[in-house]
């Protein structure tokens, strides 16, 4: 079974011909079983279904019919209204294959321009760090060579100087990193809400790493979703709150670090709908991606 399993549904299925034959003959119960079959092709690798015994029983389980009825049905989406195809042995929908072959070649085409802008984006840090570095050298060099030449009263007046660029320096760093700590302070204001005490405190280096781990989450929104990343991280924070009342995280604490754990915050964003399956399972075995979607 394939790890994404959601495919895009036109909203006008109903007013196709092929269909109101097939709703004719079986009402709307058929047109549930109709998007039973597809759900499960869409499911299946290669979006094919292999026509054995026991693949119909467990149709005729999701359908609640009999596996004779199951047979009739599928016979009648070959047969009469040409809703599915066959080679003797296997079913399958070419409606359903051309829609999954658009929507994986724009994921791949997403996945494609998402690979680039993070490599533009750590491209432009590495510059800038480049930048930074040399303008300190230089400035370093500057200060050690005036420095011998002032007395107390200068080098009081330097320091002033220097506190007031180390001030900008400081301002300029938070308002780049504004988003994060905003997003920190309604975790813990969420936190409250949900467990009546405060969080567990936290040192000045673990809030640098909490902020850094926020801003990580932020750019991954940025890769993967159009709506508004800060949003789409309150929605996530919110979610993470009920499914730890819920009991789904099944952690006696829901601290920020938890939340921070990859697998932990992605599924929270998937099931409160920011972002979709290829960006949470793994492709491969259907595990919750990890650090860097990996």
């Amino acid at each position: 079974m394939r790890a994404a399993i959601w495919f895009p549904h036109e909203t006008g299925a109903s007013g196709d011909l092929k269909i109101q034959g097939l709703v004719q003959k079986y009402g709307l119960e058929g047109y549930g079983r109709w998007w039973v079959l597809v759900e499960k092709l869409a499911s299946e690798e290669n979006y094919v279904l292999m026509r054995r015994p026991y693949v119909i029983s467990a149709l005729a389980g999701l359908m609640r019919c009999e596996p004779s009825d199951v047979e009739a049905f599928v016979d009648d989406c070959i047969n009469q209204f040409e809703l599915l195809k066959t080679d003797g042995e296997a079913i399958w929908s070419d409606a359903l294959l051309r829609r999954m072959e658009a929507r994986e070649e724009k994921l791949r085409a997403r996945s494609e321009a998402a690979r680039k802008a993070a490599k533009q984006r750590w491209d432009g840090r590495e510059t800038s760090e480049g930048e930074a570095q040399r303008m300190r050298t230089q400035s370093d060099r500057s200060s050690t060579a005036v420095r011998p030449q002032c007395d107390s009263m200068h080098r009081t007046g330097e320091e002033r100087t220097g506190e007031k660029r180390t001030g900008r320096k400081h301002k300029g760093r938070f308002q780049a990193s504004a988003r994060a700590s905003k997003a920190m302070e309604n975790f813990f204001v969420q936190y409250k809400t949900s467990t009546g005490k405060e969080h567990p405190s936290i040192s000045q280096s673990e809030k640098a790493n909490i902020l850094e781990g926020l801003d990580r989450i932020f750019a991954s929104f940025e890769d993967v979703i159009d709506a508004d990343p800060e949003l789409s991280l309150q929605a996530t924070i919110k979610q993470f709150f009920k499914d730890w009342k819920a009991g789904d995280l099944k952690a006696e604490n829901p601290t920020i670090w938890l939340f921070l754990t990859p697998e932990v915050w992605r599924m929270r964003a998937f099931r409160a709908g920011v972002i979709d399956t290829e960006d949470v399972f793994d492709r491969a075995d259907g595990s919750v991606l990890g650090e860097g979607g990996k």
